[in-house]
């Protein structure tokens, strides 16, 4: 055992014992650890990774089928140049589809074992569903004891336009380092596929938008196009003056949306769009209040297909709704466990609460959080990203490099020709700069 894996071994020992102040680990795998610990609960010393329960079922999409089809086919194509590695194939809740290799007496990387964090800790299937790029985990860095004697790599391919994992990849070696290509070829893979999954989200974005074009000419009220994840494609002039949204041209491109900073509607489009899956002739509807009002109004909601799978949603507006009454529902995406935002102060982790947060800004792909405690570097790269971590009854995106925190508002000043500039404390000489493009909505949400 080199020094350095002797650290790492001391530091689990320490950490499963109750300890938070470790040093010689990464600060990936120590966030890992914190989930794995204080919320989802995992036994150190549990048995290796166990299957699912019956009632853990996810389901899949009929193109994610077809995604999983095709991934096993590269791996099983790819490993004999990655031999004697193990390679295996999850779907975005960790369940292993299938695996090649030498697996001896390893049968819970047979179809249907959980990788899931929740269920086996950290480990590289697992941990790269968590976050985004590639997961190396190698030893006594797994949060399981069984684990230790692995070292393993993995990648999740993830949905344009959700940014959830649908699949992962990973390659292990019990008691080997894994070689240079092997990783090499995860990145490869994983770029490959998900460039062909953009390519379709923004087939998916024409579509809507044609249903939009189709569905505006018989609408007197709102009339919003949303994609699978709840983001704008197209919206028409009345849904622009009752929401503050705007969306001056279609959003074919996944990357161009926006979300439309309705409470509930994103959770309300992730179930419709779940229904629709099951029953191809479904609609539904739904009570909503704009931001600044007070009276709840009702919106018809169409799915739109592709061949047999959802795409995407129209919601309509309308006084005689029909289909299914919706309630609200708690988005997928909601853990259940209180929020907390892990940010950096050089090699420790500080947890923040979001109300600590008063603006996020972004530098290229590093995001820094303006907080009570000062200036400190968010453990997720990339503005989007931290988007998604965030409350979005409560922080808005207010620029491409800046989301603010509402209630931490301070002062508001016009400028020229409709601009805004927003003061987050009082005496303060910070402005954040509002673009046109969220000007109107955060007007609606400010009652302004």
């Amino acid at each position: 055992m080199t020094e350095e894996q002797r650290r790492v071994m001391a530091a689990w020992e320490r950490f499963v014992s109750g300890e938070d102040a470790v040093d010689g680990v990464r600060a990936g795998i120590l966030l890992s650890w914190y989930r794995c610990r204080d919320v989802h609960q995992v036994d150190p010393l549990q048995a290796p990774a166990p299957a699912p329960a019956a009632e853990a079922g996810t389901e899949h999409s009929v193109a994610q089928d077809m995604l999983f089809a095709r991934l096993g086919g590269e791996a099983g194509a790819s490993w004999s140049a990655l031999h004697p590695a193990l390679v295996s194939v999850t779907d975005g809740a960790g369940r292993i589809l299938a695996s090649w290799g030498p697996h001896h007496d390893e049968t819970v990387l047979d179809p249907g074992f959980s990788w899931s964090e929740a269920c086996s800790g950290t480990n590289g299937m697992g941990t790269a569903l968590e976050r985004p790029g590639l997961a190396s985990v190698q030893g006594a860095e797994h949060w399981c004891r069984d684990f230790h004697q692995w070292n393993c790599a993995a990648i999740a391919i993830r949905d344009p336009v959700s940014h959830a994992p649908v699949a992962a990849l990973d390659v292990a070696r019990r008691g080997d380092e894994l070689p240079g290509y092997a990783t090499e070829w995860l990145l490869r893979t994983a770029a490959a596929f998900e460039s062909e999954l953009s390519d379709q989200a923004v087939r998916n974005g024409r579509r809507l938008a044609d249903a939009f074009s189709e569905a505006e000419s018989g609408v007197t009220g709102a009339l919003l196009a949303m994609d699978v994840a709840g983001k704008l494609v197209a919206v028409n002039e009345t849904a622009t003056a009752l929401f503050g949204v705007v969306c001056s041209n279609p959003a074919v491109d996944p990357n161009a949306r926006v979300s439309p900073g309705i409470p509930h509607l994103a959770e309300l489009v992730e179930k419709a769009v779940r229904r629709a899956r099951k029953d191809s002739g479904w609609r539904g509807f739904a009570n909503l209040y704009a931001p600044s009002g007070k009276e709840p109004f009702t919106v018809e909601l169409r799915p739109v297909r592709i061949s047999c799978d959802p795409v995407g949603v129209l919601v309509v507006a309308t006084d005689s709704p029909a289909g299914e009454p919706l309630t609200r529902v708690e988005s997928s995406r909601t853990r259940g466990y209180p929020p907390r935002i892990p940010a950096m102060r050089g090699t420790r982790i500080v947890l923040l609460a979001p109300h600590e947060i008063r603006y996020a800004e972004a530098n290229s792909h590093a995001v820094w959080f303006v907080t009570d405690q000062g200036r400190l570097l968010a453990a997720t790269r990339g503005i989007d990203n931290v988007e998604r971590q965030l409350d979005s009854s409560t922080f808005l995106r207010v620029h491409r490099r800046y989301i603010v925190n509402v209630s931490r508002i301070k002062e508001v000043e016009p400028g020229f020709k409709g601009s805004l500039t927003l003061a987050m404390s009082c005496g303060e000489q910070e402005g954040i700069a509002v673009s046109r493009r969220y000007a109107a909505r955060l007007k609606c949400v400010l009652g302004l």
